[in-house]
């Protein structure tokens, strides 16, 4: 079993299951689920992730709220986030809030290409993370 740990927050469990599955088949990587996004922080504490897959529209606490609150936490700060949402055109609302560059994956994804796009990014986000350190 691979140490790649993946936690994915979507407070639609179709969407959890069918991730899950599809990159359980794809790749040997351990893949967390979490419904709500605080359920996902608890876990995102607990498990230190390499990457979170991040549903943007969710009921009592919103995908930018969780991501905020990740961001402000030492332990958590520096864990990659790809948000996921139906909304394509939320690239720009995102970087206007967040302050930066974001990485998002579309609903409906291409199932065929979901690990390979959350691993470049992953390889991307850790790229930035040395040129930050070497700056």
């Amino acid at each position: 079993m691979s140490d790649f740990t993946i936690l994915v927050i979507d407070d639609n469990d179709d969407c959890n299951k069918l991730v899950k599955f599809i990159l359980k088949h794809d790749t040997d990587w351990q893949i967390l689920t979490a419904t709500n996004g605080k359920e996902g922080i608890i876990l995102a504490k607990i498990h230190q992730p390499e990457i979170i897959l991040l549903d943007i529209a969710m009921p009592e606490m919103d995908g930018i709220e969780v991501y905020k609150t990740l961001k402000s936490s030492s332990n958590t700060r520096s864990i990659p986030v790809i948000f996921f949402t139906a909304m394509p055109m939320l690239n720009y609302t995102l970087a206007r809030q967040i302050g930066k560059n974001v990485a998002i994956i579309v609903k409906p994804f291409n199932i065929m290409t979901l690990a390979d796009r959350i691993n470049k990014i992953s390889i991307e986000s850790q790229k930035h993370k040395f040129t930050k350190l070497l700056d």
